[in-house]
């Protein structure tokens, strides 16, 4: 379901726990597949969550973004979700990308 400040808290909140359950876990893969736009609770509450990933050692990317979406994030410009975070590209292709990388490890899939 598409993220707003209704939902993006228990969403995001479901993904530490997803995330805490696997520990070692490098990068973390979000789909926004659902999120045509964001208002600005999900933009701050996604940026806290990068922040709070990043202090657990891991990396958060969004993948499956929309236009919109990405101009939204590109202008908010929150540490950790910029550049190579973001992209338009499929859960599996930002997967690959990310294993492929320098020092990048094949990315267990959380579901």
């Amino acid at each position: 379901e598409p993220l707003f400040f209704g939902n993006v808290e228990g969403v995001l909140d479901c993904a530490a726990a997803q995330l805490a359950a696997t520990p070692g876990t490098r990068t973390l893969v979000l789909s926004l597949e659902e999120s045509p736009d964001l208002d600005g609770t999900a933009v701050e509450a996604l940026g806290q969550f990068a922040a709070q990933v990043r202090l657990g050692g891991c990396e958060l990317r969004l993948a499956r973004l929309k236009d919109p979406v990405l101009e939204v994030l590109g202008a908010a410009a929150l540490p950790g979700l910029t550049g190579a975070a973001l992209s338009g590209a499929s859960v599996d292709a930002v997967v690959s990308a990310q294993s492929a990388a320098p020092g990048g490890l094949p990315l267990p899939v959380l579901r």
